[in-house]
Order: structure tokens, then C-alpha cells, then sequence
């Protein structure tokens, strides 16, 4: 679809296909509500959640998602308009909050270890800015390797596009905590501590983009 009105335009682009529709849940809804047509009998036994309030369409894909087959048309067909007054911008925080518990449900999915990777850790290093110490930064990195093993186990999400997602986790998390403050308690000798656990190939990225922010001022 594409967006227009108080905001720039963009075209807002989903992922085609069910394999690769399904990991993207667990980081925001990839499916618009506005531009949908589906098959009446294949959703039948799935309701809107009156209490997911402005959150009831992400949790209603969610919940069918692992029976349900979902394609995203590559062509613009819808136009939505944008303004500040709309429900998605004047209730912004309530839906992040209501996201978060669709988003774990997913996670959920994968079946990893639960007591030691809890709900409360994985709120804090996905949807807070609380202070974290290096050991939770460093089970922040297991934690994703553990993710990519049981879906290997268990295939409930197609292991190419899950490692596409946890990607995107991790570089947006590594970009927080080494070029922007949006973490709490970050400082010098703990982003250099930080550095030296961090996997190589975001090791390379912090590095080189270091190096070009130095040089190219």
C-alpha cells in the first residue's frame, strides 16, 4: 500500500509469500488490514479479541497465521491516508504495549528455553531501555543462536527467513547500543567490553562504520 497526507509518501512494502510472512511477526504485523480479501471458510473459527485493544487485526493474524496461508500482492492497491489525529498515531504507545505480548507469543512458537531466556529478560533487551550489564548483553547473543538451533528442531518458521529476522534484531540492537544513547547505563568501557563478545560479522560492522564516521566528518 502506499501512505500519503500529514507524513511523506512511501510505499509501504510487505513480504510476498507465507515463509516469508511468518518470521516477520515477530518483529511488527505484516499484513494491512485495509487492503485485505481472504477466504471466508479458512478463517471462520478466528474472532477479533474485543480486549487487544488497537491492537485486535496483529493479534487476529497471529493467531491464525500457523493455519491459515497468507500472500502479500507486490503492487500498489491501496492508498492510505495519513494525519495526526488518527488512531495509529494518537494511541502509538498503547499499541507498542499491546504488540509486545503478540510478539513473545511468536517467539513462543520456537519453543526455546524458557526459564533461563524468561519473558521479563526478553522484554528488557527487545522493548525497553533499562540499564543492562554484560552478562545480558551476552545472553541477548545466546539467546539468538538458541533461536536459530530449536527452529532448526522444530521448523515452525523457515530457517532462511528466521535468520533474516534475528539479523534485523541484531544489527538494529547493536546500532542502539554503539551509535545512539537509547540504552540507559551505556558508557566507554562497557561498549568496548560489549565489542569484544559481539559475533564478527557485527564486530566488522561497528568497526567499519567507526572508521567512516572518523574519516568522513
Amino acid at each position: 500500500m502506499k501512505s500519503f497526507g500529514s507524513k511523506s509518501d512511501r510505499v509501504l512494502k510487505y513480504k510476498e509469500y507465507h515463509q516469508q510472512i511468518l518470521p516477520q511477526f515477530l518483529i511488527s504485523n505484516p499484513m494491512s488490514m485495509g487492503s485485505i480479501m481472504l477466504v471466508k471458510e479458512s478463517f471462520k473459527k478466528f474472532k477479533f479479541d474485543k480486549t487487544k485493544v488497537h491492537v485486535e487485526d496483529f493479534d487476529f493474524w497471529a493467531r491464525s497465521a500457523f493455519v491459515c496461508v497468507f500472500y502479500n500482492i507486490q503492487e500498489v492497491l491501496y492508498y492510505y491516508r495519513t494525519h495526526d489525529n488518527q488512531v495509529s498515531t494518537k494511541y502509538k504507545l498503547l499499541q507498542l504495549q499491546g504488540d509486545m505480548p503478540i510478539m513473545l507469543s511468536m517467539f513462543h512458537k520456537i519453543e526455546y528455553d524458557r526459564s533461563r531466556f524468561t519473558d521479563e529478560f526478553v522484554k528488557k533487551v527487545l522493548f525497553s531501555k533499562e540499564s543492562l550489564i554484560l552478562e545480558e548483553y551476552q545472553k541477548f547473543f545466546s539467546w539468538m543462536k538458541e533461536l536459530i538451533n530449536r527452529n532448526r528442531i522444530k521448523e515452525n518458521f523457515d530457517q532462511k527467513e528466521l535468520r533474516k529476522v534475528l539479523n534485523t534484531i541484531i544489527r538494529k540492537f547493536v546500532f542502539e547500543i554503539f551509535f545512539t544513547d537509547r540504552r540507559n547505563g551505556l558508557n566507554y568501557n562497557l561498549r568496548k567490553e560489549i565489542l569484544f563478545i559481539l559475533p564478527l560479522k557485527e564486530k566488522v560492522y561497528v568497526l567499519t562504520k567507526k572508521i567512516k564516521e572518523k574519516y568522513l566528518k
